[in-house]
């Protein structure tokens, strides 16, 4: 029997990585195991020794830190539900920017614990739910029917936001209102948010800091400047915090402008953009509307 602190000895692992499901699935796992005559360990924490056993076990955990996988472990996450929102207006805008930083690192995590094995996303989990259910490590299992996302629009925009991370086309649109302001806006709406630019040197917007799987990731943004704004030289700033891509240059004109960046994901890390001021400004307004994110 190994050591309590021997890693490598799980064969078998199921990571639920979307927290706001997990104990549907784990529900549902369980009585497929229990259906099925095998054996389902729970880790809520650090395993004990009492969790040691054969290798027909099969270790389910809604933390990936808990398991002690071998090199060749078979290792299944559910990320099915963590595109399925709901409630997101019932509580404040800060509050609810940080529930979505941490809904996008939780799956992130658990895609870079994935490496290339079963990956249960929400569509894959609808086929089953409508159709044949799925096989996993031997259980056959009809996955959980879940909460439906809510029609708030702070819903809808936190499902379009994280849609890189469940898609197949690997791409996302963040509305103005995921980002942070170095001022309270003159307007502000979920297409467009107008910024005064008057005064010093400084980043006008930065966000929205959800987070990259490793590789590499595009953004496309999209602003107006009027007339005194186009003067300015802007600085634009697109990739791991620490590590951006970054670009200076001043409209020729007024009007609206695309901006696109690529920035390299060496590790797990939030994403984030700016807009900043190179020089002070006594006078001119941006509109910033967006930006779409995708692999590259």
């Amino acid at each position: 029997m190994p050591e309590e602190d021997t890693a490598g000895w799980m064969r078998r692992c199921i990571l639920i990585g979307a927290a706001r499901q997990s104990d549907r699935w784990i529900s549902t796992l369980q009585a497929a195991a229990l259906k099925s005559g095998q054996d389902v360990v729970l880790l809520d924490d650090i395993p004990t020794r009492s969790d040691f056993g054969d290798d027909s076990r099969i270790y389910l955990s809604r933390e990936h830190r808990h398991f002690a996988p071998t090199e060749n472990a078979d290792r299944v996450v559910v990320l099915d539900g963590i595109d399925r929102f709901s409630g997101m207006g019932d509580i404040p805008e800060d509050h609810a920017r940080i529930h979505l930083i941490e809904v996008s690192r939780q799956a992130v995590e658990a895609l870079l614990w994935a490496k290339t094995d079963a990956i249960i996303t929400t569509a894959t989990a609808d086929a089953a739910r409508n159709g044949e259910p799925l096989v996993l490590l031997g259980l056959s299992v009809v996955p959980p029917r879940l909460e439906e996302f809510g029609d708030d629009p702070r819903d809808r925009r936190a499902i379009a936001a994280i849609a890189y991370l469940t898609g197949e086309a690997r791409e996302a649109y963040w509305c103005p209102v995921h980002f942070i302001y170095d001022r309270q806006p003159l307007k502000a709406s979920e297409v467009a948010v107008t910024l005064d630019m008057t005064g010093p040197p400084r980043a006008l917007l930065r966000g929205p800091y959800l987070w990259a799987p490793i590789g590499r990731w595009k953004i496309v943004a999209r602003f107006s400047i009027d007339v005194d704004g186009a003067r300015q030289e802007l600085q634009f700033r697109w990739g791991p915090p620490l590590k951006p891509t970054t670009l200076k240059t001043s409209a020729e004109k007024p009007g609206i402008y695309e901006v696109e960046l690529e920035a390299e994901w060496d590790e797990i890390d939030g994403m984030e953009f700016t807009i900043a001021l190179v020089h002070g400004c006594v006078s001119g307004e941006l509109v910033f509307l967006g930006a779409t994110v995708s692999s590259v």
